[in-house]
């Protein structure tokens, strides 16, 4: 919306401050705050680039491979200038393409492919398939390493060691640091690529590219007033650009930036709350927490930021997502804990207006939704939209969910044939006592419905899976998983399952 009372989108102005590191080159963090409302200086969203260019375009060919997604295109963008090094080589006299070259260079990648780890509670793994797929052998992930607690057992009687001077027992981070080799590079935050070696069921690390430490903001935006910060909320929201290029990274569970997009043609969208220190007083009528705005920042052209919309929460913790659907416009998405039947969401277009009136400047309901308690079928085959699964993804700008033993699919084509109820009687209602001018209107969402494979089987995951097909899974028999496969055919102009398995998952 526009406005909500009378805080209006238009008047809110944006600072923020660009941070970029002599030590790091391929990354920039970005501190964005709300003036009048929220003027949090402490939040924060890094930009990595993963291609390693420093925010360049210095081989074109290179950006081309994406060799930072996976092992077998980093080798393969390698494989030339090891083959070129060791053909012009003094001490030898081999082809380009001989088989002792091939040898060799074999041996430097399996020596290059890695050394074998674990994930730990320090490891915030990317989210790689939200909005498109690729071929991959690999995962993406954020490794903020916290210092370890030095235990100090000879504090403990010899009597009983277990009990009899617990309460002097140290726990001291710093506790004989001195008597210790300090190892810089255990406390150096970094982003790893792990190889998945699907074979023996382990991850081996093949590259990484070092950060300066990100500091994890104090909220101003909680669950509550009541809620209590502790370190247990400190959560790092990995992501890749639009592009497959950058990584973003925020501090999405701590309330105040809710998510984040960057476009593949330089435009950064984030949603930010306006609950700050000097918000209350601007309108007391309003809770803070529950409104949100939706921000873009054109990276290409020095950082200019505005806010276009304001956004109302159906609820806390307020929970959104921005889905691109085709290249100008894009789905926001805030979730309910009651599912896709008290979800809202809008429609919010790059430049310009939607062709569906309708849709411009509204929050939106989906009246043709059922929760879990309330499934409505015709014929045997259900005719409403269905959200358990807590996330969505896109593929080919469509818009996927996931709930009870069904995916149901948002085309591109048909988000501007949603039907908006914008009468007073029919559609009109308001989002939520806590903000007393923020409504929302009831539509009518045209959906398709993924042929289920299993009835008495809930969904769990669900991904855009190559070009045009989702895969999802669910519980199988015990210690097993079943996955299938579904994708459109265009003949009946239905999602088919084209095929279903079950694997073991209990090895990973």
């Amino acid at each position: 919306m526009d406005a909500i009372g009378q805080i209006s989108a238009k008047n809110i102005v944006i600072e923020r401050r660009i941070e970029s590191y002599t030590k790091y080159p391929n990354v920039i963090t970005i501190h964005p705050t709300l003036a009048s409302y929220n003027d949090d200086d402490s939040n924060i969203i890094c930009i990595v680039d993963l291609a390693q260019q420093n925010f360049q375009i210095c081989n074109q060919e290179h950006l081309d491979s994406c060799w930072w997604l996976s092992f077998q295109s980093y080798c393969a963008v390698c494989r030339p200038m090891l083959n070129t090094c060791l053909s012009h080589s003094e001490k030898t006299e081999m082809d380009e393409e001989s088989e002792e070259m091939n040898e060799i260079a074999n041996l430097i990648f399996d020596y290059l492919s890695g050394s074998q780890m674990k994930l730990s509670g320090d490891h915030h793994v990317a989210e790689l398939f939200a909005d498109r797929y690729y071929e991959t052998d690999s995962l993406i992930v954020l490794n903020t390493p916290s210092p370890a607690a030095c235990f100090d057992f000879l504090s403990f009687s010899a009597d009983n060691p277990y009990a009899s001077n617990i309460d002097q027992l140290q726990l001291d981070e710093n506790h004989n640091k001195e008597n210790k080799p300090k190892n810089n590079n255990d406390e150096q935050y970094k982003v790893q690529m792990l190889r998945a070696d699907a074979k023996h069921s382990c991850l081996y690390q093949w590259h990484e590219i070092l950060l300066p430490k990100i500091a994890s903001p104090t909220s101003t935006s909680r669950e509550s007033p009541e809620c209590v910060y502790n370190d247990m909320l400190k959560h790092w929201e990995c992501k890749l650009s639009q592009d497959l290029r950058f990584l973003i990274i925020f501090p999405e569970k701590l309330g105040e930036i809710c998510d984040v997009s960057l476009t593949s043609n330089g435009k950064l969208y984030w949603i930010q709350s306006l609950n700050g220190s000097q918000s209350q007083s601007l309108e007391k009528s309003f809770d803070f927490r529950r409104i949100f705005a939706f921000n873009e920042c054109n990276v290409l052209k020095q950082f200019e930021c505005k806010t276009k919309k304001l956004l109302c929460s159906v609820e806390q913790p307020s929970r959104f997502k921005i889905m691109p659907c085709g290249e100008h416009k894009c789905v926001v998405w805030n979730f309910s804990i009651n599912g896709a039947s008290e979800d809202l969401f809008c429609v919010i277009h790059a430049e310009g207006t939607a062709k569906n009136g309708k849709l411009n400047n509204k929050l939106l309901a989906i009246n043709n939704a059922q929760n879990f308690n309330n499934y409505r079928f015709e014929d045997g085959n259900l005719q409403d939209l269905i959200r358990d699964v807590p996330k969505l993804c896109s593929l080919n700008g469509s818009i996927i969910f996931g709930g009870a033993c069904f995916l149901s699919i948002l085309s591109a084509d048909n988000v501007d044939k949603i039907a908006v109820y914008d009468s007073e009687e029919d559609g009109k209602r308001l989002i939520c006592n806590e903000v007393s001018r923020a409504f929302c209107y009831d539509t009518f969402v045209p959906i398709d419905i993924a042929t289920p494979q299993d009835n008495s089987k809930w969904i769990t995951d669900y991904v855009p899976f190559r070009g045009n097909s989702i895969l999802a899974r669910w519980l199988g028999t015990i210690g097993k998983t079943v996955y299938g496969v579904w994708q459109y055919n265009k003949h009946s102009k239905k999602w088919l399952c084209t095929k279903s398995d079950e694997y073991d998952e209990m090895k990973w």
